[in-house]
Formats: structure tokens, C-alpha cells, sequence
């Protein structure tokens, strides 16, 4: 325990520099490790064609929208966690732990039920028969193995809350390392199927090293209350995790959305493999925003637990500016570095069209894509979840789904529209982030409004 209180006193009390080198360092190197298990499933699976690709593409579509509700529930543990630990109230920590993993288990079954409607959900893609064969086996793997899966990314997020990202650095390590290397035997022997099995197997890897280190942290799940409810605990993620989850939803039903607009346009095999290739691509560039989200989330949570807010709102503005140039830069090197990217994971000429597009176009905005990301994590970790939910929605029913299906299906235009729409959408939602960014802060300082969710 002594380690994890080491890391709340730096949270706490230490500089910036000490902060952010802690929590943002360690969560960005976990993001590259997974970016690059994501490229490299990519690369073993691109010998396999575009078929292929466009059939994970329509897998991670497919099991999104069931996932968004654990995503919220995990976003709701850090939260959740994060003040508790901050406050210094171990019980209500490890109660909210228990009540987390209890939660967990019960939304597996949600994300394992996608399997009973994807005859529907690849009607609803358009997808080829060749894609749909193949979709439909790496999905049946995939379901088979959802609860170790769930439940390593759950572990995670408890780890995060304490203010432990080392620990699941390592377990992501590990696991990519294992699928990885599973892709290069497994992939060319047993096809899809055996890319499934690689990125199932990563998962497993890490829920056992997290398991095995879960009893020496603050939360070691005593076998007496491991299965006892804590009512109290359950409430309180519920009221955190319900607005996330409808930020999560409404992203995934616009990605689901975007997705089949995509299957409608011309060429849309090809294109479906560049919008499939061009986001995992395009996680490269994001990796910082979203380490530097999730330390904005576990800085100002525990510093809005402990009732230092002036300390909590100087960090979620350093960090967001911090993440805004690194973007920028990053956006920069995507930029002029396009073709090469499309050139290394794409299959056929059109679809490195496509992709080198995709990067292009969205570099200009990822700037304020780190903007959003950032500004949102720090609003959760000050327990506003509602606002972010709120911005996400317009950005992409009023901005991103009209304007791509007017471009690509009214105006008949291809897929390198929708590639507008969507760097315009990124645009507009890290901007309307500013004001209730702005508003929190002024609502927290006063006194009798500073609450700890314990």
C-alpha cells in the first residue's frame, strides 16, 4: 500500500512535472503498446486481403456499442475511485472496487448478446458475403473469451483511480508481446481465426498478471466481502457511469452509423478497409491526448476529493494546452508522412488512396480533438459527466451524420467526404468543450458545493 500512497501524495502535493510524469508517461506507453498489437494485427492480417480487414473493422463496429456501456461504467470506477483514494477513505475504495468488478461481470453478458443480432448488424453494413463469413468467425472467438477480456480492462481502471499506471503498463505489455507474437505464428496458418485468438489470448495474459498483483494493493478483494453488495457503491457508479455511458452510446451509434454510410459509396470495400486502417492508424496521433486524458481524469479527482480545486483547475489547463502542441506536431509529421503509412498496411491502390486521405484530413484537427479529450477527462474527474455527453451528441448528430450523409449519399460523393465531415465534427466539439470546462470550476469553488461523491 505504501506505493500507492506514495503516488496520492505526489497527486496531492507534488509539482506538475511530478504529476503529470507519473501518470501521463506510464498511460501513454500503455497506448503505444496497444496501438501497435492494433497496427500489427493489421499488418499480419493485410495477407489476407482487404476482406479481411473490412471484416474486423465490422467485428470492432459491431461489439462497440454494447462496450460503450462498460467503457462508462470503467470511466465511472476512475472517477469513483480516484476521490475516494484522494479523501483518504480506504473502505469506500475498495467497496467501490467490489462493486465495480460485481458490475463488470453483469455487462459481459450485454457485450456476449451482440452475437444473437449479427445477421442484422452486417445486413444493416452491407457487407460482401466474403466479409460477412469472416466477420462472423472472429466474433464467435471473440464473444467466447468476452469476460477475461471485460475484466482485464476493468482491473485497469481500478489501478488508474489509485493512481497506478505502471502496473497496467506492464500487463499491456505483456500482452501485447503475446499477440504479437500469436499473430505472426497463428495468422498465417489459421487465417481470421487465428488473429482472433491473438488478440483474445492478449487479453487474458493481462487480466492474470493484474489478478495476481490485486491482492497486494489497497482494493485486495477479501474473499468475506468479495460477493457481498454494497448498495450505496452500486448507486453511486450508476449515477456516474449513466451519462458517460450515453456519450459512449451516441458515439458508437455514430460510428455504426458512419460506418454504413461508408458501405454505400462507391468502392465501399476498399473504402470500409481505409476507414478501418485510417483509425487504428490514427490512434498513433491520439495516443497522447488520451494518456493525457486519463491523467487529467486521476489528478483532478483526486485533487477534487482531497478539496483542492484551485490545484485541480491549474492542472486541467497545463495538461490541455500541453496535449494541444503535442497534437499539433503530431498532426503535422501524419500529415506529410501519409502515403508511407498507406503504403505499409493497405492492399490495394484505392484503399492507400483512401487512407493516406483519411490521415491527411484529420490531422488538421486533432489539435482539437486533444482539446475535447482532455477538457472532458478533467469535467469527469470533478464528477461532471453530463456535459461532455451533451457536446458529443451535437458534434455528431447535428455536425458529423447530416453533413456525411449529404456529401456522400445525397451528392454522391466518395468516401474522402465523409473524412471532412468528420475532422469538422472534431473541430466543433473540442471547442464547445471551453465552456462548461469554465462553469465546473466556478461551481466548485464554492464551498458549499465541493462534495466528495463518498
Amino acid at each position: 500500500m505504501g506505493r500507492h500512497e506514495a503516488s496520492r501524495a505526489i497527486i496531492l502535493r507534488g509539482t506538475f512535472i511530478q504529476a503529470i510524469s507519473l501518470l501521463a508517461l506510464p498511460s501513454l506507453a500503455s497506448q503505444i503498446l496497444q496501438t501497435v498489437a492494433w497496427l500489427g494485427e493489421m499488418y499480419f492480417v493485410k495477407r489476407l486481403g482487404d476482406a479481411a480487414i473490412a471484416a474486423i473493422g465490422a467485428v470492432d463496429e459491431a461489439t462497440w456499442i454494447p462496450f460503450t456501456i462498460v467503457m462508462a461504467m470503467l470511466t465511472a470506477t476512475v472517477t469513483l475511485i480516484a476521490q475516494n483514494w484522494g479523501a483518504g477513505n480506504y473502505e469506500a475504495t475498495r467497496d467501490g472496487a467490489i462493486s465495480a468488478i460485481q458490475q463488470c461481470l453483469l455487462l459481459s453478458l450485454i457485450v456476449a448478446s451482440v452475437w444473437l443480432f449479427r445477421d442484422i448488424i452486417w445486413s444493416v453494413f452491407n457487407l460482401t458475403t466474403e466479409v460477412e463469413m469472416l466477420a462472423t468467425r472472429y466474433l464467435f472467438i471473440f464473444i467466447t473469451f468476452v469476460v477475461p477480456v471485460v475484466l482485464s480492462l476493468l482491473l485497469g481502471a481500478i489501478y488508474h483511480g489509485l493512481g497506478d499506471v505502471v502496473t497496467p503498463f506492464i500487463a499491456t505489455a505483456l500482452g501485447v508481446a503475446t499477440q504479437l507474437a500469436l499473430n505472426a505464428f497463428l495468422v498465417p496458418r489459421l487465417g481470421i481465426d487465428g488473429a482472433a485468438i491473438a488478440a483474445v489470448s492478449s487479453y487474458c495474459i493481462r487480466l492474470l498478471f493484474l489478478m495476481a498483483l490485486l491482492w497486494r494493493s489497497p482494493v485486495k478483494p477479501n474473499p468475506h466481502y468479495i460477493l457481498r453488495l454494497h448498495f450505496n457503491m452500486h448507486m453511486q457508479l450508476l449515477k456516474l457511469s449513466l451519462p458517460v455511458c450515453l456519450q459512449s452510446i451516441q458515439w458508437a451509434l455514430c460510428s455504426f452509423a458512419f460506418f454504413s454510410i461508408i458501405g454505400r459509396t462507391s468502392n465501399s470495400t476498399d473504402a470500409l478497409a481505409a476507414l478501418t486502417l485510417g483509425w487504428r492508424i490514427e490512434s498513433l496521433m491520439l495516443m497522447p491526448a488520451f494518456a493525457l486524458a486519463s491523467a487529467a481524469q486521476t489528478m483532478v479527482g483526486q485533487n477534487v476529493g482531497a478539496g483542492q480545486i484551485e490545484r485541480a483547475k491549474s492542472h486541467s489547463y497545463r495538461v490541455t494546452l500541453l496535449g494541444m502542441a503535442l497534437l499539433a506536431a503530431l498532426g503535422g509529421i501524419f500529415f506529410v508522412t501519409a502515403d508511407m503509412w498507406a503504403q505499409m498496411f493497405a492492399h490495394g491502390k484505392l484503399t492507400m488512396r483512401y487512407v493516406s486521405a483519411y490521415l491527411r484530413v484529420n490531422a488538421i484537427a486533432e489539435p482539437f480533438v486533444a482539446m475535447g479529450a482532455i477538457l472532458g477527462g478533467s469535467l469527469r474527474g470533478a464528477g461532471d459527466m453530463l456535459s461532455p455527453a451533451i457536446i458529443t451528441i451535437f458534434s455528431i448528430w447535428v455536425v458529423r451524420i447530416p453533413i456525411t450523409y449529404w456529401l456522400c449519399i445525397l451528392e454522391r460523393h466518395d468516401a474522402i467526404a465523409a473524412w471532412w465531415a468528420m475532422a469538422i465534427s472534431n473541430v466543433v466539439g473540442g471547442l464547445l468543450t471551453l465552456l462548461p470546462a469554465t462553469l465546473v470550476w466556478k461551481r466548485l469553488k464554492r464551498p458549499c458545493e465541493v462534495k466528495n461523491v463518498a
